[in-house]
């Protein structure tokens, strides 16, 4: 997808954090591949590499795209979420659990997962936050919402993208140029629909963090 880091690309991570939990058979790593390998006509599937990297270790689990497996029930059981760049990344850290990214997610610039800058760092950071997670960032994780509302809520992928994909929305406050910032906040509900500050006889108002948080809890 273009947005490796500190890895050479998805597979390399795999291969690389599970042998990191070969190496420590006392704490447990699930893998859960994307339900997306079900139907998409990809070379190679994540879900496959990690079985056979994986295989006959009693510590990691795999679990297939296609199983009848909740990812949310999943997310309950877990100490840590490790994420690529999917949403179930943002989805995790909303729920309050402590999430590490290994690539450029789009939802990285909330603050509210962790994005380690080296892979040292990054097993570093795996192992500190599974004994000692950090507290709940709640300014970050308003950010978050506010992202996931303008992404999933405001946003029609079906005027603006020929193949419907989300991952082809890079939205952040603050961003590449003031005209895409403005676009942002008026999404956010930050300013009018004509881009001018609230206050101005719009009658529009920000969106409640509540009401944002319902929207993002009820999925």
């Amino acid at each position: 997808m273009g947005k490796a880091t500190i890895f050479r690309n998805q597979k390399d991570w795999i291969h690389q954090i599970v042998e990191f939990f070969k190496n420590r058979p006392e704490r447990n790593l699930i893998i859960r591949a994307h339900p997306d390998e079900v139907w998409q006509k990809a070379p190679q599937k994540i879900g496959n590499i990690a079985k056979d990297i994986a295989k006959g270790t009693e510590n990691i689990y795999v679990i297939e795209g296609s199983a009848a497996i909740n990812t949310f029930a999943l997310m309950e059981r877990a100490d840590v979420g490790l994420a690529w760049v999917s949403n179930f990344g943002l989805d995790m850290a909303l729920r309050g659990k402590p999430v590490i990214l290994a690539a450029a997610a789009q939802y990285a610039y909330t603050g509210l997962c962790q994005t380690p800058r080296t892979k040292e760092e990054y097993f570093e950071v795996l192992v500190r936050t599974a004994d000692h997670p950090p507290p709940h960032d709640e300014k970050a994780a308003l950010e978050g919402k506010i992202y996931h509302y303008i992404v999933f809520k405001m946003m029609s992928l079906k005027s603006d993208s020929e193949n419907y994909l989300a991952a082809h929305y890079r939205l952040l406050r603050n961003g590449m140029c003031p005209d895409q910032d403005k676009f942002y906040k008026i999404l956010a509900g930050e300013l009018s629909d004509k881009g001018e500050p609230l206050g101005d006889g719009s009658g529009k108002r920000p969106p409640d963090p509540f009401d944002v948080y319902r929207s993002v809890s009820t999925l």
